[in-house]
Order: C-alpha cells, then sequence, then structure tokens
C-alpha cells in the first residue's frame, strides 16, 4: 500500500505541497475543538500503511503540539490488534 500524509492545522499548505511532489495522496484527518477547547482527531484508512503526520510545533507550541500528538495516539489507535 503507499503511504499516506496527514495534515493538522498548523501548516495544511505545506502538507498539500508535500503530497503533491511526491505524488501521494493526503489523508483524511478531521480535527475538530468543542466550544470548551476540547481537541477531537479523527483518522480514516491507515491500518496498514506507512503515515507521514505533517504538524509543525512552532507557535503556538502548546495547541500545536498536542494536535501532533493526538494525531499520533489516533493512528496507533487505528492500527492496534485487539
Amino acid at each position: 500500500m503507499d503511504p499516506i500524509i496527514l495534515a493538522g492545522t498548523g501548516n495544511f499548505p505545506l502538507a498539500t505541497a508535500i503530497a503533491k511532489e511526491l505524488a501521494l495522496s493526503l489523508g483524511k484527518c478531521p480535527l475538530t475543538r468543542s466550544p470548551d477547547g476540547e481537541l477531537r482527531v479523527e483518522v480514516h484508512k491507515v491500518r496498514g500503511r506507512d503515515v507521514f503526520l505533517v504538524q509543525p510545533t512552532a507557535p503556538p507550541p502548546d495547541t500545536n503540539l498536542v494536535e501532533l500528538l493526538f494525531m499520533a495516539d489516533a493512528c496507533g489507535a487505528q492500527t492496534q490488534i485487539t
């Protein structure tokens, strides 16, 4: 299976450019925030694929880093064998 690139909200244009340059698909990874700021991340169809996460940790680092960690956790949760 081809690798997949997932983009956070920190630099979506960069992720799009990387995917285009490498002729790879940009995967679906909706990130939503509730009114109280709680983050929810979903990943689709990453099982068995190499996943590359594009998300800077530049300012605001707390928001961007947490988003990156949630994305990594969502990918890991989908690949665990139960």
